[in-house]
């Protein structure tokens, strides 16, 4: 609709100024067709009355002549007559032209002259008409004709006002018609192909428009239909191609997860093979020799309930690793967190001799699953205090910063506003060659019955399930600082609880 109001006052001056100017040209014609009406009858009067003017002259002298005028101008209604001296200066003003001398020099030669002279009150304007005759001795003297145009003005207004009222009802009338036409041949066509595609826009490709005649609107909406059909094609297109590629990531996961659970299976083959080997050379000792002393038999029985624990534990692990659940996050303080971890692996660390200290930091909340995080940390926090030697310490911080995630290719992404856990210690370091292999499976570079080669990569899984990653530093000599990036985002203060709650 607006189009169509912007139309209609782009033509409405134009229509405006048509009018006006139509109605200028005509009220101007009429004004000069009362002049030529005007002058046309005093030259025919004129004309007329010098013939008698001329003889009376030569029968009865001026003053015959000035009787016949005095006579004959009531008879003419507003046309006045009376004869005026040209050759010479008259002692009477009633014999005196209206119009200058210079302007009757035409008369000397015979024509007719014809003025139009304002009233000396500054009124309307007169046309004056001078008719030469020649007296009885010859003199040049004129018979001049005198009309008041104030009846013509008055009707010239008059047409002026009724041009003008004209203009302005037919301007009205073509607004009008130009806002209801508009409505209905702009406004109507355009609003509903707005609508249409407002439809389109919000994902609605059900809608269609059908528009009478054959205009561009006509046109555009049958282009649309068009596009909206094209759009439900490419959309069934891509929903079969989206379902083909989710079924295909399915296989593959699928496959991957056979992969992993060979690689598992395979790993817990080779972990469980030595140790059931040295059981079972326990156990055929003791079944074998019937001399073994009972102390003997309680060390051997020792050993082998060492292997077994060692056995379960390495199971245990591998379930807890194959078996993960989905991430249960609620809003969770990562500083008390952390203490947790600390206090949990404090003991262990005591034990070897080693310190575990934690720089406390800000409080930071976050939307995490608390148990799995615990978990990974522990792991990390484990691996630690195992590879730094007594005495040592293993530094626990808490920090928010931004960091870039990295990629594959060793390319950095755009910074982002990240949670830090960084865990180091004074180990004797990782090879470089080494820290390429952290995370695969059942990989650990400690002494058989140490480790189990499960903890790094469950603590990546735990990280990356909450968006996050671990970067790793370390120079060998130096020790190692394993961090744990969270991306971080501010929790809704309804889902806050207190820390104890966590």
């Amino acid at each position: 609709m607006r189009v169509a109001n912007k139309l209609t006052l782009a033509l409405l001056p134009c229509a405006g100024l048509a009018l006006g100017v139509i109605g200028w040209v005509s009220v101007q014609r009429e004004r000069a067709h009362f002049e030529h009406d005007a002058r046309s009858e005093e030259r025919r009067w004129g004309r007329c009355a010098a013939a008698f003017l001329e003889q009376v002259w030569i029968d009865e002298g001026p003053e015959g002549a000035r009787r016949l005028l005095e006579r004959s101008s009531p008879l003419l209604e507003q046309l006045h007559m009376r004869w005026v001296w040209i050759d010479r200066e008259s002692p009477d003003p009633e014999n005196r032209p209206l119009a200058p001398a210079e302007a009757l020099k035409p008369l000397f030669a015979g024509e007719v002259v014809a003025f139009n002279l304002p009233t000396p009150e500054g009124g309307a304007e007169r046309v004056v008409t001078y008719v030469p005759l020649r007296n009885a001795e010859g003199s040049l003297v004129a018979l001049e004709l005198e009309e008041s145009l104030s009846e013509q003005r008055a009707f010239v207004r008059r047409s002026a006002l009724l041009v003008v009222g004209s203009a302005v009802g037919m301007t009205g009338l073509f607004l009008l018609a130009s806002l209801i036409a508009g409505r209905r041949l702009v406004g109507r066509p355009s609003q509903a192909l707005l609508n249409l595609a407002r439809g389109v826009g919000s994902g609605d490709l059900s809608q269609r428009l059908e528009l009478r005649g054959s205009d561009e609107f006509a046109e555009l909406a049958v282009e649309m239909n068009r596009m909206c059909d094209h759009l439900l094609e490419a959309r069934a297109r891509v929903a079969e191609e989206s379902a083909r590629r989710v079924e295909a990531l399915e296989r593959l996961r699928h496959a991957d997860r056979l992969a992993t659970l060979g690689r598992i299976a395979a790993g817990v083959a080779h972990e469980l093979g030595t140790p059931l080997n040295v059981a079972q050379g326990y156990a055929d000792m003791v079944a074998r020799d019937e001399t073994l002393e009972p102390q003997a038999l309680r060390e051997l029985g020792a050993k082998i309930g060492r292997v077994c624990r060692r056995m379960a534990e390495t199971i245990r692990v591998t379930l807890d690793f194959a078996r993960r659940r989905g991430a249960d996050k609620r809003p969770l303080d990562l500083r008390r967190l952390v203490a947790n971890v600390q206090e949990l692996t404090a003991q262990v660390a005591r034990r070897r001799g080693i310190e575990v200290a934690f720089a406390d930091g800000p409080a930071e909340r976050l939307e995490v699953d608390g148990g799995q995080l615990e978990q990974a940390l522990t792991n990390l926090v484990v691996n630690a205090i195992q590879a730094t030697p007594a005495g040592g310490r293993v530094q626990l911080e808490l920090a928010r910063e931004h960091r870039a995630r990295p990629h594959e290719d060793g390319s950095e992404g755009s910074p982002l506003e990240v949670v830090c856990v960084s865990v180091r210690d004074q180990g004797p370091g990782i090879s470089p060659e080494h820290i390429e292999r952290l995370y695969e499976l059942f990989f650990t570079t400690r002494e058989p019955g140490e480790g189990t080669g499960l903890g790094l990569p469950l603590a990546l899984e735990v990280v990356e399930g909450h968006g996050g990653w671990i970067e790793v530093e370390s120079e060998l000599g130096q020790g190692s600082s394993f961090e744990v990036c969270l991306p971080w985002s501010p929790c809704p203060e309804q889902a806050q609880r207190p820390d104890g709650e966590d």
